[in-house]
């Protein structure tokens, strides 16, 4: 598959053709020009800076991990194995998950995503509920995380500890122009005229 084409290139390096087109032979006056181009010694040079220091480095350093890995016996060269092997067989969207995941600046793997619900008794706070994953996703009203709490809504229905504030249901919810707020209670906020 390769040879036709890199035959015919070679052949085309010694003719003066363009992108397209025959052209007439020149034989080495391309490669004459090319060794005084000043342009191509410093590819050439970039190119062997290139390798001494990514590719040798890197093909060293999997050496050693060749090596290493080799010398490990039973289930811990097995899970050393799968954890190489494993981001060139699964999909590209789910290797970027995990590292996104694992490396996320907010919820990563110290500080992952989830809800919690406290409650203070003086100088003191204790968790009280706490929802990681999918579970987290039902949760999208301000009912539903209220509901969480250890005091809930604090409403007539429900079961709370007696001295807890309770009111009827949906009495303590408050409509925009109902709040104490000068602005609010006119209806408008700073710059919604």
């Amino acid at each position: 598959m390769f040879i036709y084409p890199s035959v015919k290139m070679f052949e085309l390096s010694f003719t003066d053709a363009p992108l397209i087109g025959d052209g007439a032979w020149v034989g080495f006056k391309n490669y004459l020009r090319l060794w005084s181009d000043r342009l191509f010694w410093t590819a050439v040079w970039n190119t062997i800076y290139f390798v001494i220091l990514s590719v040798v480095p890197s093909t060293i350093l999997a050496l050693v991990i060749a090596i290493a890995v080799n010398r490990l016996k039973g289930w811990l060269q097995s899970i050393v194995l799968a954890a190489f092997f494993l981001p060139y067989i699964l999909p590209v969207s789910v290797v970027y998950r995990i590292w996104n995941w694992m490396f996320d600046k907010d919820f990563g793997v110290d500080e992952y995503h989830g809800t919690n619900a406290f409650i203070r008794d003086g100088d003191r706070v204790f968790r009280t509920y706490f929802l990681n994953n999918r579970g987290d996703e039902a949760l999208g009203s301000t009912w539903s995380y209220l509901d969480l709490t250890a005091l809930g809504r604090q409403e007539e229905w429900e079961d709370s500890p007696e001295g807890y504030p309770q009111s009827a249901a949906y009495n303590w919810w408050n409509w925009h122009d109902e709040y104490d707020h000068p602005e609010l209670s006119q209806g408008r906020m700073r710059g919604w005229e």
